[in-house]
């Protein structure tokens, strides 16, 4: 295997070797790619028995595709909006337009073919991790010509925390980053053109990338950003550059158009919320999400991201990444820096923060941090053979950092299958979990014969017990959840306290996770007092739009 940044891809050849018995051996080297790409996709299908999806967004994301399935299945696009309406009335767990419908677009396929079923969702992601290793695996390979880079690279960041919990739930991030290095891939090299068939299919992947997720809009700055670093000035007198950005930014607007009948619901978080001027508004959001981010980096990546950062740090201090005069960085290199800086800016100034937000930026610090380490090895007169080894033992930490734990959510999927089994006609779920027993629900027993209410879309007064029994009787609750969570305080809790003569409890259901939040129990009530001509029209608070909605129960 070749050391980073060797662009001959050559290995050292005996007296008997002849170049047609070493070109093979080139040319399987993508072979190593297709084995961890297994590997890691057979892994994220470990849990494929539970019934659950386990994070509440997840739920979401699965039945966006299960609605999308449900709609194409039906054959009737006169009247989406009012078919959307109905299902959400019906069954309030739908996520879209606020998330991309790109995703749930590939899920229905997967329910089309496989049937309606988590696995079917899992499956999805699965195939996404496994292209996502290859892809990641032959763009270092490409820019590098250096399969201990590659490898080492690939398998750590599969290895993150982060990515072993994204990739075992239906969640977006491996199926946006499929599309997210499928562009990134189209741009390398850059020498003295960027052809346009090359530029367009970067514009197409990574709109692709945010209708999967509008994170990676990070997209639109990389090929700038990768040509200034190149010191290719000339390139930006060329239309590819012009026309690929263009192309992009129609993509990225038809998708903010699609939002905007729904308060522009998923773009709006890009805004800064507080009544100052927007100079000050952006350096906060800069100043908290940059702090945010430096204190939380060690949490999702221990030690091998402070190796990888400080070895990067070092290589860029003594400029083992620079050549030319003017000063230029490297095309490999360049890449990568360009793919963290507007990753990384775009993450600064958005309103919303979270640690897996980083997810689209660590492939880039992985490579830049092995690739500085192998570079710096080489300066200091290491040797190859030596920096390989130091590249492999850091990967190797990586993989004793692997964490064996699973992850899992029961209760809501056994209060949904035993509920389903009786087909009440009004359910209200109270809980955190509404998301998870809405989709279960649904796996159960399909068609929309079943409203079920969610308390979280109630005002808190409404379980105030004697102005609940009056809600409950007026639309026809049949059946009550509640759910009790150790580490959750919600107003509905004074119910199970209140014991109302009109909720018999008839089962109460373990609420069992791996995460502190979801532990406690489910409680089902029947109702004794639903009216027998309930009212249908219910407003309906809409957290990802803000506002409520009015909604019709009726079947």
């Amino acid at each position: 295997m070749g050391a980073a940044g060797v662009s001959t891809g050559k290995r050292d050849r005996g007296p008997g070797d002849s170049v047609s018995a070493v070109q093979p051996v080139k040319s399987r080297r993508w072979l190593w790619g297709l084995a961890i790409a297994v590997c890691f996709a057979s892994w994220a299908l470990r849990t494929v028995g539970s019934y659950n999806t386990i994070e509440t967004d997840a739920a979401r994301h699965a039945m966006n595709g299960v609605f999308l399935r449900d709609l194409i299945a039906r054959g009737r696009f006169t009247d989406v909006m009012e078919f959307a309406r109905t299902y959400y009335a019906h069954l309030p767990a739908l996520s879209l337009p606020y998330h991309p419908p790109l995703f749930p677009l590939i899920e229905a396929g997967f329910y089309s073919i496989f049937g309606v079923s988590v696995l079917s969702a899992r499956l999805a992601v699965a195939l996404a991790i496994g292209v996502c290793a290859l892809i990641l695996f032959l763009l270092v390979l490409k820019t590098s010509e250096s399969a201990t880079l590659a490898a080492v690279s690939t398998i750590t960041f599969l290895c993150l925390t982060e990515a072993l919990w994204l990739g075992s739930d239906v969640m977006l991030e491996f199926p946006a980053l499929v599309f997210t290095l499928l562009a990134i891939y189209c741009l390398h090299p850059v020498d003295r053109e960027y052809p346009m068939r090359r530029a367009l299919c970067f514009a197409v992947f990574a709109g692709a990338a945010v209708w999967t997720k509008q994170l990676t809009v990070f997209l639109g700055a990389v090929p700038i950003l990768y040509l200034m670093l190149l010191g290719r000035w000339r390139l930006f007198l060329r239309p590819a550059i012009w026309v690929s950005t263009g192309v992009f930014a129609g993509i990225v607007a038809a998708l903010t158009a699609l939002s905007l009948p729904v308060h522009g619901a998923g773009v709006t978080q890009a805004i800064p919320a507080a009544p100052i001027p927007i100079y000050q508004a952006y350096y906060r959001l800069l100043v908290r999400n940059a702090d945010f981010y430096a204190r939380h980096y060690y949490d999702t990546t221990g030690p091998v991201g402070i190796i990888l950062v400080v070895t990067l740090g070092i290589a860029l201090i003594v400029g083992v990444f620079r050549r030319g005069r003017p000063p230029s960085f490297r095309a490999e290199t360049a890449l990568y820096l360009a793919w963290a800086m507007a990753s990384l800016g775009v993450l600064f100034l958005l309103r919303p923060y979270a640690t897996r937000y980083l997810f689209f930026t660590y492939p880039a610090l992985i490579v830049l941090g092995y690739a500085g380490l192998l570079r710096v090895a080489g300066y200091l007169r290491a040797g190859r053979r030596a920096a390989s080894a130091a590249a492999i033992a850091v990967a190797a930490l990586a993989v004793v950092q692997f964490p064996h734990r699973t992850h899992f959510l029961h209760g809501p999927d056994e209060a949904a299958r035993e509920l389903a089994a009786v087909h009440p006609r009004r359910i209200l779920y109270c809980g955190g979990t509404d998301g998870n027993f809405i989709l279960n629900y649904r796996l159960a027993r399909a068609g929309l014969d079943t409203a079920i209410i969610t308390g979280d879309k109630l005002p808190a007064a409404t379980f105030a017990p004697v102005r609940f029994e009056q809600f409950a009787h007026d639309y026809g609750v049949q059946y009550i959840v509640l759910e009790d969570a150790e580490e959750v305080k919600s107003p509905w809790e004074q119910l199970s306290k209140a014991g109302l003569s009109t909720m018999i409890l008839e089962r109460q259901i373990q609420l069992i996770s791996s995460t502190i939040r979801w532990n406690g129990s489910l409680r089902i009530y029947r109702f004794t007092n639903p009216s027998p001509e309930p009212k249908d029209d219910l407003a309906m608070r809409m957290f990802m739009i803000g506002g409520t909605m009015d909604f019709n129960l009726a079947r």
